[in-house]
Parts: structure tokens; C-alpha cells; sequence
């Protein structure tokens, strides 16, 4: 059994008359989706850069499932104890004046094998955003609700 992952595109008319393209992720999971999880990055890939080509502004966010290029946790890591996913995104993704958004100082994931402890749970990054060049990146934050509601923490981003 596999969960069908997807991603919703919703098109924002600005004032210069172009639109901010957002793409809402859910990509696929565990080692086993390895093709499929290939599959809708390259599509993911090849939409984002069709709409960036248009003049477009572009956002792609959600749960990629997999640790953003590079990641190392911050800051204590607000006292989590941080698990890497068994995947991390491959750094050529996207092109390299693409802007990886995300804050390493706390977790959007934790592993759900047990009822949630701080410091005990494993905890990883899976939710975070990639914006196109035309995008100016002022803020990202993990909002650290230490999965109150949910095995994810939302993750903030403000762009201009």
C-alpha cells in the first residue's frame, strides 16, 4: 500500500500582471518510492521551471519528505533530538540561484512510533520551501508546536 502524494497549483494575479505560482507538496516517502519520489521532483522541476521561464514568481512548499541539501540543525535544535531522514534532497534539484527556505533551529517532523517526548522522539526537517530568483526570501520560521495536533510543525516563510 502507497499513499498517493500530489501537489495543488493555485496561480495569484499581481500587480505588475504577472502571477505567484504556489505549489503545495506532498511528496513520496520511504526508500522503496525511490523512482517515484524521481518522477515527481522532475515534474515538479519541469512546471516550476516552465511558470519562472513566463516571468512568473514561483513557491513550492510542503512535506518533501526527504532533508532539504546540506541540512544541519541549529541552535540546540530547541532541545529535539534530531533523526536525518533516509532522504536527502539532491542539491541539483533546482538550479543553484533557487533559494532553499527553511529554519534549522527546530523540527517540522517527528517519528511517530510512540506518544510524542521532547528529546526522546526522533525529529527531522521534511517541510520547506524552494523559491524562484524573482523571490525575495525575508523570513522563514518553524513554528515549534512540539506536534501538539500533528507529526508535523508548520513551517513560516514571508516573501517579497
Amino acid at each position: 500500500f502507497m499513499l498517493k502524494r500530489c501537489f495543488l497549483v493555485s496561480r495569484y494575479r499581481v500587480g505588475d500582471g504577472r502571477f505567484l505560482v504556489l505549489f503545495n507538496i506532498h511528496n513520496s516517502a520511504f526508500d522503496d518510492a525511490a523512482d517515484l519520489r524521481d518522477q515527481e521532483l522532475q515534474l515538479l522541476r519541469k512546471l516550476t521551471m516552465e511558470e519562472y521561464e513566463k516571468g512568473n514568481y514561483v513557491v513550492a512548499g510542503g512535506d518533501w519528505n526527504a532533508n532539504p541539501p546540506y541540512f544541519v540543525p541549529l541552535n540546540n535544535y530547541n532541545g529535539h533530538r534530531f533523526v536525518p531522514s533516509a532522504v536527502t534532497m539532491n542539491e541539483d534539484t533546482f538550479p543553484q540561484n533557487w533559494t532553499w527556505a527553511y529554519d534549522a533551529s527546530a523540527p517540522t517532523n517527528r517519528q511517530n512510533y510512540k506518544a510524542f517526548v521532547k528529546g526522546e522522539n526522533g525529529t527531522t526537517l521534511l517541510d520547506y520551501f524552494i523559491v524562484s530568483p524573482n523571490v525575495e526570501l525575508l523570513q522563514a520560521t518553524s513554528i515549534d508546536l512540539e506536534f501538539e495536533n500533528s507529526d508535523h510543525n508548520p513551517e513560516y516563510i514571508k516573501v517579497a
